[in-house]
């Protein structure tokens, strides 16, 4: 069975770019205009989708699709 790359929303692709250029949660909230509860949901489902555990993996795996 082929390996099928994980898809994230645009949105996600949003938040992959700030956090990989180092803004915290309050400043990616701020510049996409939503909360950081929100942020926090946005990243639970990135680490589902790319199969990781922390915001370093998640940069790392998305940078390599």
């Amino acid at each position: 069975m082929p390996y099928k790359k994980p898809r994230l929303s645009k949105r996600q692709g949003q938040i992959m770019t700030l956090v990989s250029v180092g803004k915290t949660d309050k400043e990616i909230a701020s510049t996409l205009g939503i909360s950081e509860e929100t942020i926090g949901n946005h990243f639970r489902t990135i680490f589902s989708r790319l199969g990781v555990t922390s915001r370093i993996r998640a940069v790392l795996r998305w940078k390599r699709l």
